[in-house]
């Protein structure tokens, strides 16, 4: 038998706080070829925000976290603004795509 515990170490209201999504999200290089791509690297915490169709990184610092919400201590942030969680690419589509495959 098996029992999992959360215990409540602290407790904060009226904070900002961040999906740990948007914490984990790193835009891959598209100058670089399919096989060689990598997060792309920058110092420090941060979040992606959409800027004129590209990502842009706001710097911030983090407070307290829940395991899926961290609080949000420094930032240039507003509530309700739009954080990049993940990447959506368009996939090529094959010539034998287009249906459900029939046996």
């Amino acid at each position: 038998m098996t029992a999992n515990v959360s215990i409540i170490i602290s407790k904060k209201r009226d904070i900002l706080k961040i999906p740990n999504a948007a914490l984990r999200f790193k835009p891959v290089d598209k100058r670089k070829p399919p096989g060689d791509q990598k997060p792309a690297q920058k110092k420090g915490s941060g979040v992606w925000i959409n800027e004129g169709n590209k990502p842009k990184l706001i710097a911030i610092t983090t407070g307290i976290s829940d395991g899926a919400y961290t609080e949000l201590l420094k930032g240039d942030l507003a509530e309700g603004q739009e954080l990049i969680v993940e990447s959506l690419e368009k996939h090529k589509t094959s010539p034998m795509s287009g249906g459900p495959r029939m046996f």
